[in-house]
């Protein structure tokens, strides 16, 4: 009886440790607060990818020899990423036209990101609108059940008024205005928003005195997502080419556009004061065809620690606050924490 009560407090905590937050074990920061983060590299090497029809087969030529190259590819039934070897500067593989770039999900498949349920649920009070999160996600669970869990990512949006003066600065009166614009359109570069607004108001009002004024920034709706544990067949994905530079590894599409950039941070990005063994930054673009690059992911290892890794993921719409950070374990298992 001894023994099972032993046997039964152990199982006790732990369930405890394994219930245990993040928090415990690590404090995430915003972007800005990132120690020792590098900048995106000024030379990205350029990527020719061409395939030949008839011999099935790519030939991929890069600016700068490479330390090592996979090809995303479903080939030959399988799927998985084949190691590619360059000679110099230039690689030949095996591969269909229509496989590459293609992520191949076959068999237990946990859908943590989520699936989109409904990319607009609008904030407010109105008929068809949800007043907060909580109104939002009782909807999904109502509209879409079948899910294990649901989540929502906040969409914000950008106001502002464009006001007429006098040639003294006297205010003369209201012009217009530009509401409910996504910052992705412009790069969420504000100053790029407030003089694309003006220059507009301008070729409308040729000869005013205008200014935009007013600017603000609104949570105006939500993207409800699904969570499923289930199991599926899926194609998703348009990475082709990770390949691994001195300096870089670098994802390319299979156009040959690179879309995501790892540099590796010489200090810990967190300053945890653990033992750092390793750190990178990843860069993302913002679209394949922009030249806007974001921190979408920092990471960091460690040495005799409790903690031997943790990974933040940041996007580039909530003013570089984190979104979700991930906690993996010495003894085993990892924590995530999603905000």
């Amino acid at each position: 009886m001894k023994k099972l009560a032993t046997l039964l407090l152990a199982a006790v905590m732990l369930l405890s440790v394994a219930a245990a937050s993040a928090d415990a074990l690590f404090t995430p920061v915003n972007r800005s607060a990132i120690a020792g983060l590098p900048a995106l590299p000024s030379a990205i090497p350029s990527c020719k990818v061409a395939h030949d029809e008839k011999a099935n087969t790519y030939t991929v030529t890069v600016s700068e020899t490479p330390v090592w190259a996979c090809a995303n590819l479903w080939y030959n039934g399988k799927g998985n990423v084949d190691n590619i070897t360059f000679n110099g500067t230039t690689a030949t593989f095996k591969g269909t036209k229509a496989q590459i770039g293609l992520w191949w999900i076959g068999g237990p498949y946990s859908g943590e990101e989520g699936k989109p349920l409904n990319y607009w649920m609008q904030k407010g009070d109105a008929e068809g609108q949800f007043a907060d999160e909580e109104a939002a996600l009782a909807f999904g669970k109502e509209e879409y059940p079948g899910y294990d869990d649901y989540k929502l990512e906040e969409l914000y949006r950008w106001d502002v008024n464009v006001n007429e003066y006098d040639e003294d600065g006297n205010w003369l009166g209201y012009v217009g205005g530009k509401y409910w614009a996504d910052p992705a359109e412009y790069g969420d570069d504000q100053e790029a928003f407030l003089d694309a607004v003006l220059a507009q108001f301008e070729a409308e009002y040729p000869g005013k005195i205008l200014k935009c004024e007013g600017f603000s920034e609104e949570l105006r709706a939500w993207k409800l997502l699904g969570i499923s544990k289930e199991t599926w067949m899926a194609y998703a994905g348009d990475d082709a080419l990770l390949i691994g530079y001195q300096s870089m590894n670098v994802w390319y599409t299979r156009g040959g556009i690179p879309t995501r950039v790892t540099v590796p941070m010489n200090e810990d990005p967190f300053q945890t004061g653990k033992q750092l063994a390793s750190a990178s930054v990843t860069y993302m673009r913002d679209g394949k065809y922009s030249g806007h690059w974001y921190v979408s992911n920092v990471e960091a290892t460690y040495a005799n620690d409790p903690v031997a890794k943790v990974s933040v993921d940041y996007n580039d719409t909530t003013a570089g606050n984190w979104l979700r950070y991930n906690v993996t374990l010495s003894s085993g298992g990892t924590i995530t924490y999603t905000r």
